[in-house]
């Protein structure tokens, strides 16, 4: 039998060098794994390691023909850290051949004549405007359109069928080569050394940010806007594969549609769960369910009497916020589970599901909401410092002790920058650049921007001096690199705090990650205390779109404003995420300083446009120093 079995194998491999090329090197395998994770949109694909590739003559994408256990197909070729004698292989492949991961007998060689075409893995986006008269400045976005599998597909079909404008991101996530760029977010993973897979750090890079640009024209060429003006809708739409372990061990797929939104009301969101429901019985006798991490109540949620806690859009998406912080005035952030998009027959319903679904959002929500009234500012409070005395405490489960020193009670003001800049532009350090809306130094490095959301909301220029929008005077500056905010700290005589400094004004070192910069850690109470994405204003009952005027929310034990939410704030420390950790146990650090070299300048506080998590004091966050946020200000520290 098993001799027979040989006999067969080796007569299809021989009509497999004959088909292929009488020359060609044939790699044999006894071992086949499943792709690698982030390899799984790759169809038809097969994973070998580099020697392997180099034996075969094969780069990244080529077509091989591949014969396993006598039967016979192409795929494209990517290379993985696999032991000699074992390959991967995608598990659609796999599943069409009727096969499973394990032992087999494989032969691989190079293809002469390739039917199918070779996977360059460019990233790329793509632009489905659709009908725009119907649906106006209204977006659904896959930006991960191949690796959050079918995505891709199902807005391109949202365009074709329904005419909504969509657009898609690819390839942007590579695991198995380290490389993981999310187009809708400046925000990466970083290459363990052997260049495979990725390590848990999350970096914020030149590059990384190209990628996140690149993106946002997509957005906004298909919605048909200008610049700095928002959409009126964004749907960032994802899919995941949640698999979690029940209580007694076992590993189960969460059937939940994971959703966080920006500019709706609680109340909004809860409608919108009912819209959702009653939708999907037309289309799916068991839907999964729909949870907004927006809602106290879907902090946690059950699923067949199992209890799990709000997860997968995590605090990476709340914090960076992504293209709705300063593109669309409102927005939802979907993860969808395979169920709604695996199946060709199930993908369809999943279609129609969200055709209907979005067109009543399109129709019923999209009104402007109330508008924050800001009279009544106490704005002697601006330009004024605090004294605070020196003070030892526990962070991050270290001994720090802080000197005594003076800080502003506010973030600096557009109006308190703009000054400024007219002197430093006047004195040739900084020069005006009105094409980009955007100053510059000699060098031509970025200092600021005119705009953090839209056109006349921050700064403006008559032709002689730049100067704050008069509306906008008392607003926190944002929009500038870390090197700006160090060149006014020293103006003013002062500098940027260091991140110890910060968590001493911030009032709370009890080493607590559930304290804030504010009285009350009850979430009714901090909901009208910080300024976060789906915080409440206490006069109006509105939600805030963006920032609020420094000094506009009650002050800390401190007397400081708003050092939890309204924007991130600036401090001089390098980041490196060990470096509290490796500060001498039983030893008082006095005012760590952070470290002495880095890629990335830590900010802390959160902001407006991210989640209440963020605003905790210990949250700590970087960002590259040449780069500028439209929620990311500063504040002023002085010594004495």
């Amino acid at each position: 039998m098993k001799r027979t079995k040989q006999i067969i194998l080796f007569a299809g491999l021989m009509v497999l060098l004959l088909t292929s090329c009488k020359e060609a090197a044939v790699q044999t395998y006894s071992k086949v794994k499943y792709q690698p994770a982030g390899g799984l949109q790759l169809d038809p694909g097969v994973f070998l390691n580099v020697d392997s590739m180099a034996t075969l003559d094969l780069v990244l994408g080529d077509v091989v023909d591949v014969l396993i256990d006598g039967q016979q197909l192409q795929a494209n070729v990517f290379p993985y850290t696999y032991a000699v004698g074992e390959m991967g292989m995608n598990y659609f492949m796999l599943e069409r051949l009727g096969l499973t991961s394990g032992d087999h007998e494989i032969y691989i060689s190079k293809a002469s004549k390739p039917e199918i075409s070779i996977q360059k893995l460019e990233m790329h986006g793509e632009s489905y405007p659709g009908d725009i008269d119907k649906w106006g400045h209204f977006v659904i976005s896959a930006p991960h359109g191949d690796c959050d599998l079918f995505t891709g597909e199902i807005v391109q079909t949202l365009t074709k069928d329904y005419g909504m404008p969509t657009s898609a991101f690819y390839y942007p996530r590579f695991t198995f080569l380290g490389h993981w760029f999310d187009a809708n977010r400046p925000l990466g993973k970083a290459p363990r050394e052997d260049g495979q897979w990725t390590i848990p750090e999350r970096i914020w890079t030149t590059e990384i940010d190209s990628v996140y640009r690149s993106y946002e024209s997509i957005i906004r060429e298909t919605a048909e806007v200008g610049p700095g003006q928002p959409l009126d809708f964004l749907c960032s739409f994802h899919g995941h594969d949640l698999k979690m372990k029940d209580s007694a061990g076992n590993r189960i797929n969460r059937e939940v549609i994971e959703a966080y939104g920006s500019g709706f009301t609680q109340d909004e969101y809860r409608t919108m769960i009912n819209l959702f429901n009653e939708i999907s019985q037309k289309y799916f006798e068991t839907t999964p369910l729909l949870v907004f991490g927006n809602l106290p109540e879907h902090q946690e949620y059950d699923i067949n009497g199992q209890t799990f806690n709000f997860w997968y859009t995590g605090l990476g998406t709340r914090s960076y916020g992504t293209l709705r912080k300063s593109n669309t005035i409102r927005g939802l952030h979907m993860e969808t589970p395979n169920s709604l998009r695996f199946d060709p027959v199930d993908r369809a319903k999943t279609i129609k599901l969200f055709a209907e679904f979005f067109g009543r959002i399109h129709d019923e929500y999209l009104y402007p909401l109330k508008s924050v009234v800001l009279d009544n500012l106490d704005h002697q409070q601006i330009s004024q410092s605090v004294q605070l005395p020196e003070a030892s405490f526990n962070y991050r489960q270290r001994a720090v002790s802080v000197p005594a020193f003076k800080i502003g009670k506010t973030e600096v003001t557009i109006s308190e920058f703009a000054l400024f800049v007219n002197e430093q532009i006047n004195s040739g350090i900084y020069l005006l650049d009105t094409a980009q809306r955007q100053i510059t130094d000699t060098s031509g490095n970025l200092v600021c921007h005119f705009d953090a959301y839209q056109p006349g909301d921050m700064l403006s220029y008559d032709g002689g001096t730049i100067t704050a929008v008069p509306t906008r005077q008392f607003y926190p500056m944002t929009n500038m690199t870390w090197q700006a905010a160090m060149d006014y700290a020293r103006y003013v005589g002062g500098r940027l705090p260091t991140e110890t400094e910060w968590v001493r004004a911030a009032g709370f070192w009890d080493d607590s990650f559930h304290t804030y910069a504010v009285g009350g850690i009850v979430y009714e109470e901090v909901n009208q205390q910080i300024n976060f994405e789906g915080s409440v204003d206490p006069k109006e009952g509105s939600i805030y779109p963006q920032s609020l005027p420094s000094g506009y929310l009650p002050a800390n034990g401190n007397g400081l404003y708003e050092m939890s939410g309204n924007v991130w704030e600036w401090c001089s420390d390098w980041f490196n995420s060990k470096y509290y950790r490796n500060l001498p146990e039983l030893t008082n650090n006095i005012d760590p300083p952070g470290p002495e070299a880095g890629t990335m300048r830590t900010f802390k506080g959160g902001s407006w446009g991210a989640g209440l998590e963020v605003t905790k004091v210990s949250y700590r966050v970087a960002l590259a120093p040449e780069l500028a946020l439209a929620d990311l200000g500063f504040r002023v520290v002085w010594d004495y």
